[in-house]
């Protein structure tokens, strides 16, 4: 669904204090850093990643650095720097996890400066990183969705979508 597109952390956030959704189905999101990849067909142990008007690839990936019980709430907004995107906050675990992540991916040559993001063990993205270090205030995922329905769709397979903050 996705393939250009980048994390980045959350800015401007009018909320503070502690998400109000954490309901979430563990193992159901997973977040696994790409090893590698190549064209069609894919070898044993790939996964498949079909981008709208892009080809498919193949990636190889790492293990689960995340999944949905780090996860503290999502919601949807659209910003006119980088159009509609999904803005996660995650637990106090799941940040840790994540900026190690992001230390050890931020900078690395493509496509091992990507993440892809899984839910029910399919590729729905695999964006890269556009910092090395996230705050509380959240994670920005952005790039190429075509709109904020498409941006909610793959929002709520990773979570209970909240109220959207104020488009910036």
């Amino acid at each position: 669904m996705l393939f250009a597109a980048v994390f980045a952390a959350c800015g401007g956030s009018s909320s503070s204090g502690s998400p109000s959704t954490t309901a979430q189905t563990a193992g159901r999101f997973e977040v696994r850093p790409v090893i590698g990849q190549n064209p069609q067909p894919c070898r044993v142990g790939q996964l498949l990643l079909a981008p709208v008007h892009q080809s498919a690839v193949c990636l190889t990936l790492g293990a689960t650095a995340l999944n949905g019980a780090d996860v503290a709430s999502v919601s949807v907004s659209s910003q006119s720097t980088d159009g509609a995107g999904i803005d996660m906050r995650l637990t106090t675990d799941g940040l840790t996890r994540f900026n190690a992540l992001a230390r050890r991916l931020y900078g690395a040559p493509s496509p091992m400066d990507e993440a892809a993001l899984l839910v029910d063990g399919r590729v729905f993205s695999a964006p890269r990183f556009n910092i090395d270090h996230f705050d509380a205030t959240g994670i920005r995922i952005s790039g190429s969705f075509a709109s904020e329905a498409d941006a909610r769709h793959v929002a709520s397979a990773i979570g209970p979508v909240t109220a959207s903050p104020t488009s910036r």
